[in-house]
């Protein structure tokens, strides 16, 4: 009598932990995401918004820092518990942070907001843009082949990777 009443529980605890995992969608990160895409998205409108007084600096460094907003906003980290969709994004948030620390224009900005802390007399600011950027792993997006490994010494193309049809 008591086995249809263990495998009912079975059952239910079965079915609310396959209702209980977030997703990107209902994941409460995802406001954050959405927070910050929209306010990159003013500050990029700000930037350019006084005819007189554009700044092509902060909108250029702002428009690489939109697509990492936009990449926390489509899968907010840490974890929604698809294991390959999270390590994929991560991976993705990984390889933004290095354009944004490459990017000569968001160097700029940094260094002018370090300058004017110091300025105001508030300090130096505790780290700069180099030691965050030393941190952030370089993630490779391109598979590439040893020029050792063709017979003429000249890699062939890179084929770009696709996402499986029907995403």
């Amino acid at each position: 009598m008591r086995k249809p009443f263990i495998l009912a529980a079975a059952l239910a605890l079965t079915a609310s932990v396959a209702v209980a995992q977030p997703t990107a969608k209902s994941n409460p990160l995802n406001a954050i995401g959405a927070w910050a895409q929209a306010d990159v998205a003013a500050a990029m409108t700000a930037s350019l918004a006084t005819p007189e007084l554009q700044d092509q600096v902060g909108n250029a460094c702002l428009a690489e820092i939109q697509t990492l907003a936009s990449l926390i906003q489509a899968h907010p980290l840490p974890l929604t518990f698809h294991l390959a969709t999270d390590i994929e994004y991560a991976r993705l948030d990984q390889a933004e942070l290095n354009r944004i620390c490459r990017n000569t224009a968001c160097a700029q900005v940094w260094q002018d907001m370090a300058n004017a802390a110091q300025a105001l007399a508030i300090g130096m600011l505790p780290f700069s843009f180099t030691s965050i950027c030393a941190k952030v792993p370089v993630v490779g997006l391109t598979i590439t082949t040893p020029a050792s490994a063709t017979s003429e010494g000249v890699p062939p193309p890179v084929v770009p990777l696709t996402a499986p049809a029907g995403n």
